[in-house]
């Protein structure tokens, strides 16, 4: 049963304590009541109320210093104070502003009056709780998710044997894939509320623009509007969230390659003409390549194979792209198809760019290898390209010299066969790509 919320009534007058208490009670809040300032903050340290009524005129430590105390404290900074004096004058109402408070009411106390600014007050404070709560759990979840990854590239850099390798991408995998998800949940949330609390800054704002000019409310009201820069605030909020989705997605797209490392989508093996598949792929990524270079197609007399479409494309994917990010200015990328005897077709990628030594070259199909800058690759898309050659019961040949460029060639059977068990990619007189581009 959701507790009710809890309302800290301070006055030094019993009469106006019981009158507020029966309102709040009637609203359903629970109550209790502090006859001064330092009584007020001996028991919001056990009550922990979540708003106070405060009376602005008090013996000892008056309203306006009671909320300044309040506000300063990191435990109850969050915490609304309504300030309800019988004082019409417009420094008061400033220095309690000033101290931090977020509402006034005069007296004598409008019970509807209070029943709604409390209402609205509580409700505002749940919104930014929640977000504050979720802004917190996505820190502490970001930073673990972060070092796991960290954690995982490293032991998977040093493993030695490709199951190995498997195995933990597949536990890191599942283990990330959770918190990435309520991450990602939580953020869309927090979207909710920063929308709703936009709304209710409009509504506001439009209840502002009913009054006349030179009501010292409303000029007090813009005054703080420019302190705070509340059109920056607008902005900014949406900004901030924009980057953390950006974030997850990133977090999320390494989670589904290392999951496809491990345990490769299983598909239903269908008849297919690889020329269909290398012109989609193309019109893919052609936005990544246009700039990068001209493509040129020489294709050959192939029959429909027998494989999975979707994973090959992946593979022409990856080399496309690599090929386009390896070359300097302007370049040209060559696609050739052909057969090797009756029952292989091959499909060839080359392009003029920076190539590669053979010290990289030995590494290229290695997971998480890149020459990529940080942030830029994850270094797992022509190991999962080679997971997918292997399925098929073919192999990759590499061709690639610095300073000239790199052809990958990839061999597969017509019809079905059993996988090459640890198929190795052939390395040939001139070495692969990572090529200063090894884009995984």
């Amino acid at each position: 049963m959701k507790q009710p919320k809890k309302v800290l009534i301070v006055d030094d007058e019993r009469l106006n304590c019981k009158l507020m208490a029966e309102i709040v009670t009637r609203e359903g809040y629970d109550y209790q009541c502090a006859s001064d300032g330092l009584e007020a903050l001996t028991k919001m340290e056990e009550y922990k109320a979540d708003l106070l009524l405060v009376d602005m005129m008090m013996p000892g430590m008056d309203g306006i210093e009671l909320t300044r105390r309040l506000k300063a404290d990191k435990n109850t900074c969050n915490v609304p104070v309504i300030l309800v004096t019988g004082m019409k004058d417009q420094d008061s109402r400033l220095k309690g502003l000033g101290a931090g408070a977020e509402d006034f009411l005069n007296k004598p106390v409008d019970r509807t009056e209070l029943s709604i600014r409390v209402r609205n007050l509580l409700r505002l404070k749940e919104l930014i709780d929640q977000s504050t709560a979720r802004s917190n759990v996505l820190e502490k979840e970001a930073i673990e998710t972060a070092e796991e990854l960290a954690d995982a590239r490293q032991q998977l850099l040093h493993s030695e044997k490709m199951a190995a390798i498997g195995q933990l991408a597949a536990g890191v995998a599942h283990e990330i894939n959770n918190p990435v998800g309520y991450i990602s949940s939580n953020i869309n949330s927090m979207d909710e509320y920063a929308k709703d609390l936009l709304r209710l800054l409009e509504a506001y704002e439009s209840v502002e623009k009913l009054l006349p000019e030179d009501d010292a409310g409303t000029q007090l009201i813009s005054r703080l509007k420019e302190e705070v820069d509340i059109e920056y605030l607008r902005e900014d909020v949406q900004h901030l969230l924009d980057e953390s989705k950006q974030g997850v997605e990133r977090v999320k797209s390494i989670v589904h390659d290392l999951k496809y490392f491990a345990h490769p989508d299983k598909g239903d093996w269908q008849w297919s003409n690889l020329h269909d598949g290398l012109n989609s792929t193309i019109n893919v990524v052609w936005n990544e390549v246009k700039y990068k270079a001209d493509v040129n197609k020489s294709y050959g007399e192939l029959p429909e194979i027998l494989c999975l479409p979707s994973q090959l494309n992946q593979i022409w994917m990856n080399f496309l792209v690599n090929a386009a990010h390896a070359i300097e200015g302007m370049g040209v990328i060559h696609i050739r198809t052909g057969m090797d005897g009756d029952d292989h077709v091959w499909v060839e990628v080359e392009d003029n760019g920076q190539g590669m030594p053979p010290s990289v070259q030995k590494k290229v199909f290695e997971p998480f290898f890149t020459t990529k800058p940080p942030g830029k690759g994850t270094g797992l898309g022509l190991s999962i390209s080679l997971g997918v050659i292997e399925k098929h019961g073919g192999q990759v040949d590499i061709d690639s010299e610095l300073g000239r460029g790199t052809r990958l060639r990839v061999t597969l059977p017509v019809s079905r066969s059993e996988p090459v068990p640890n198929a190795e990619p052939v390395l040939n007189s001139v070495p692969v790509q990572d090529q200063e581009s090894v884009q995984g």
